[in-house]
């Protein structure tokens, strides 16, 4: 041994040495979680000077970093951690002693007299059973402190102890793991471990629960799943103190549902089953399994509500709890962390208060049936919160909406974790546990409200003028899929026209709602209101905009005397006067929006397979197949109407084409000028007539760039060569004018529209 040793010593001197952090791991001084050479060179470095960790170097706890510690390292590299030591009165009680024991339970035991007197404990010593001996349901771990004979035999009693009675030397480091499939935890495989400072690879559990409940109104269903393991980890010699460390992992999965009909605070629980795994052995010495633990698991269930509630309801609930128990220096260490999520759907609710669904699992381990043992409770569900405000005074005229509208459901994960250790080691006993270590109710999605709030619809004259172009913004995201719409009234309030769009979304934030009516008199009065159907009901909603269609204006559209016979609109699509820049619109979109990019152009997507690999391009207006999604080409070079921004908020207009846009460029003279204060080009006619183009410049991501100082106007032709760009008009103050340009379909351009006269 002692060549070995000076061989390695000589071998590793020469090799390169690393900084380092001591694991729990006896002998594993870099703490990469084993024990190698590596270990030896840590340990070296500090003994030739380096700038590794003392304390970590000191190996065997003596105060010093010498040759003894890399021999400490190098022992346990051949020979394993040091073996355990059992105290001198320890007497095992092993599978030997089944058929001979009776009325045996912590503190206690009759032994036939059959047993002969050498095989039979005495006063003082400290009595084990191991994890085979089955007469004591929780094991023992005792000091015997009275003999008395008895009918057929002879009674022990006893006296707990705490492993520093029973152990001299003791090095376990034992990871049993959470079941990997559905294996149920009574029948679970128990795999002795071939020394008990090695990893034990053992199922815990992998347990299924089902509970159905009915009454007080209530009627309830739950699932749930509950995986579990368990790490531990104790280190004892004759030279250093007592160190434990035990984590414990949880994983529930859950989902469950519930109805509710109840006007009164309600709340019940329910037992939704338990599993005791049976023994556990953790530390065989010489093939007898001396320490175990006893887990158990216990899940309970609870529904609850407050106030009027009626209530259809389904969610799920997820949860990963670890929990760390440490001993180390004479005290108790208790840690925790978690992760969870949960979801719910809300069909129908109508209520004031709330009404929630839960799950409390609980966990306990004990050693071999002493009051040692850690443990923790969890209790964790989902609460739907619903404030029901109907306000009589927004009442009036029977506006329903008005009253109705700040009605709003939450939805919140209200849990907490709480955590408890018992001991009777080290000489010591007693008992720690904590109050809620952990607790919360965060929300775990945004607020949903009954009704979706609106802005003023706003009027914009449309082609021809007896059509009015209606559009108003929602807010909010609502509890239910809700369908919008709009009403047109003449001055008298008689319902003339409607429109209505569904939505699959439940988020209304920042929708733009757009409509026209059409056929509608000049220098009358009309009132327009949006309108919300939720389940087939449909209610005004507010407010109130009115509007009145005036004589068309002169230069609407301008005849610049053109040979096509093509008039120009006088104002582009969006705008109110000719200087105004309008709105912005990505190639072949018809509405604006906030963010121009490639991720929010409607006409380009790309996802993953199942491989991996990334998959992109058009899907609408492609003539190359290396740019189309999956090879799509369609042989589109003009927008179709339903994708041109210019026939949608202009009707009977579209966007130019690229023909004539040439047309625009090569007939008419232009001229930077400034009109009303705003920068763009006038562009004059064969026949003398005149149109004001502002310099509106363009929308790249959320951006407004180059405004009053370039103009970019789409065209509805797509520059085929290369799918992925349009053509479009372009100026400058200096460059008047580029009806060849081309550039990406996803920016935001103006647009201005065209007909044929």
């Amino acid at each position: 041994m002692k060549k070995i040793q000076l061989l390695l010593l000589l071998l590793l001197m020469a090799l390169p040495f690393n900084g380092y952090a001591q694991s729990n791991l006896y002998g594993d001084v870099n703490g990469d979680g084993e024990v190698t050479v590596a270990d030896v060179n840590c340990v070296i470095d500090v003994i030739l000077g380096g700038n590794g960790n003392h304390y970590a170097a000191d190996v065997n706890n003596d105060g010093e970093i010498t040759i003894a510690d890399i021999n400490a390292v190098i022992n346990i590299i051949l020979n394993g951690p040091p073996a355990t030591e059992l105290k001198s009165d320890v007497f095992l009680i092993t599978a030997d002693y089944n058929d001979v024991i009776t009325d045996a339970d912590t503190v206690s035991f009759t032994l036939s007299s059959t047993v002969p007197v050498a095989k039979r404990p005495i006063m003082g010593n400290v009595v084990v059973s191991t994890a085979d001996c089955t007469p004591f349901p929780d094991g023992i771990m005792a000091r015997v402190t009275g003999i008395v004979p008895v009918a057929g035999g002879i009674r022990y009693n006893c006296m707990q102890v705490g492993l520093d009675d029973v152990f001299d030397q003791l090095f376990i480091d034992v990871e049993i793991e959470a079941a990997t499939d559905s294996t149920s935890a009574d029948n679970l495989m128990m795999h002795a471990p071939s020394r008990a400072e090695f990893a034990l690879s053992q199922e815990l559990w992998n347990a299924t629960f089902d509970a159905n409940f009915s009454g007080g109104g209530v009627t309830a269903t739950a699932h749930a799943r509950d995986r579990a393991s368990i790490s531990l980890q104790v280190r004892k010699t004759r030279n250093t103190p007592w160190f434990v460390n035990i984590d414990v992992r949880n994983e529930l999965t859950s989902n469950f549902s519930m109805s509710a009909v109840s006007s009164a605070d309600f709340y019940r629980s329910f037992d939704l089953g338990s599993v005791t795994v049976g023994r556990i052995p953790i530390l065989y010495i010489y093939g007898v399994p001396v320490l175990f633990l006893t887990p158990q698991l216990t899940l309970k269930g609870y529904v609850e509500e407050s106030g009027e509630v009626r209530l259809d309801y389904s969610g799920h609930f997820n949860r990963t709890d670890v929990s760390s128990y440490t001993y180390s220096d004479g005290h108790w260490n208790i840690g925790s962390t978690y992760s969870n999520d949960g979801g719910t759907d809300v069909a129908q609710v109508s209520m004031n208060g709330y009404a929630g669904v839960g799950l409390i699992p609980g966990l306990r381990f004990a050693l071999n049936g002493t009051r040692n043992g850690v443990g923790v409770n969890v209790s964790a569900g989902v609460r739907e919160r619903l404030d029901f405000v109907f306000d009589a005074t927004q009442f009036a005229g029977g506006r329903l909406y008005d009253a109705c509208r700040d009605s709003y459901c939450s939805t919140t994960m209200p849990w907490q974790v709480s955590l408890y250790a018992s001991w009777s080691v080290f000489g010591h006993s007693g008992e720690a546990s904590t109050p809620p270590l952990l607790s919360g109710e965060p929300k775990i999605m945004e607020d949903r409200y009954l009704l979706p709030l609106f802005t003023t619809p706003s009027y914009k004259k449309g082609n021809p003028a007896t059509t009015a172009i209606i559009s108003t913004t929602s807010s909010r995201r609502v509890l239910l899929p809700t369908t919008v719409g709009l009403r047109l009234f003449d001055e008298n309030d008689n319902q003339l026209q409607s429109w209505q769009q569904g939505y699959s979304t439940t988020d209304l934030n920042n929708v733009n709602h757009v409509t026209s009516f059409t056929g509608l008199q000049r220098d009358k009065t009309y009132h327009v209101r949006p309108t919300v159907t939720v389940m087939g009901y449909t209610i005004e909603a507010s407010p109130l905009a009115s509007f009145k269609i005036d004589e068309e204006e002169e230069g609407d559209w301008v005849d610049l005397g053109l040979p096509s016979g093509t008039i120009w609109a006088t104002r582009n699509v969006g705008a109110s006067s000719p200087e105004e820049y309008g709105d912005y619109f990505a190639w072949g979109e018809t509405a604006p929006k906030s963010y121009y990019d490639w991720n929010t152009y409607k006409w380009y997507h790309e996802y993953y397979d199942a491989n991996g690999h990334l998959h992109d391009g058009y899907t609408k207006y492609c003539t190359d197949s290396s740019f189309g999604l999956d090879g799509f080409v369609d042989n589109k070079t003009e927008l179709d109407p339903s994708d041109d921004a210019a026939c949608a908020h202009y009707p009977g207009g579209r966007m130019p084409s690229y023909d004539q846009i040439v047309e625009l460029c090569n007939s008419c003279s232009w001229q930077w000028t400034q009109r009303n204060g705003v920068y763009g080009q006038l562009v004059t006619g064969p026949n003398g007539n005149t149109m004001f183009l502002p310099a509106a410049g363009g929308r790249w991501s959320d951006s407004l760039v180059d405004a009053g100082s370039y103009g970019y106007y789409w065209s509805r032709t797509l520059y085929s060569s290369s799918p992925y760009r349009a053509y479009y008009l372009y100026f400058t103050s200096g460059y008047w004018y580029d009806w060849s340009s081309r550039y990406s379909r996803y920016f935001g351009y103006a647009v201005r529209a065209v007909r044929v006269s």
